[in-house]
């Protein structure tokens, strides 16, 4: 099993979204199989496509929110206070002093204006794409993909894309499924 003639050719996104990301691939697969077993085989496929990796999910977007108000307010406050003064000695005695009252309220309003705005920002996923499945004919097939589309959609940051070739065997003893992985790449 191999791939070869993989090329990726970046193209503006077509809906102009800063947070997508777009290009036209092209890779060949194949795959064959040789040797003798003990077992017949019954079916085999040969699948290929592209893992897309998004570093960080901003697909919900960003939210704008506020508030505007008036609250009103009010507040008492009082006092009370005393006091003398007077002094003492042999011939008798001085008094006097003072002492008062003080109470004020103040009624008013308070007004406020708030606002916000939050961008929502998720960890990234993986999704895998297959791009083009068949059937093995005389123990051997090639899928040729060409300018095939990929996209990734609400990713903020990076995006990488991983080429994937995966052979599926099934016999009478059981399954056998082995999968040729390319570089990462960004997209």
């Amino acid at each position: 099993m191999n791939t070869t003639n993989e090329v990726i050719d970046h193209i503006d996104n077509l809906a102009g979204a800063s947070n997508s990301w777009q290009a036209r691939v092209s890779v060949r697969a194949e795959a064959r199989i040789s040797g003798t077993g003990g077992a017949v085989i019954q079916d085999a496929q040969l699948e290929a496509g592209y893992f897309v990796g998004c570093r960080t999910d901003s697909s919900a977007g960003v939210e704008v929110g506020g508030d505007i108000g008036i609250d009103p307010y009010q507040q008492v406050n009082g006092q009370v206070y005393g006091g003398g003064y007077g002094g003492g000695g042999s011939g008798g005695g001085q008094g006097g002093g003072f002492g008062g009252a003080s109470a004020g309220a103040t009624l008013g309003v308070q007004e406020h204006l708030g606002g916000y705005i939050r961008v929502v920002l998720k960890p990234g996923g993986l999704a895998q794409v297959p791009l083009d499945r068949i059937s093995l004919r005389n123990m051997h097939a090639v899928s040729n993909l060409r300018d095939q589309n990929i996209e990734a959609d609400g990713c903020g940051g990076q995006v990488k894309i991983q080429s994937y070739t995966t052979i599926r065997i099934r016999t009478d003893n059981g399954n056998d499924t082995q999968t040729l992985y390319g570089e990462p790449k960004d997209l």
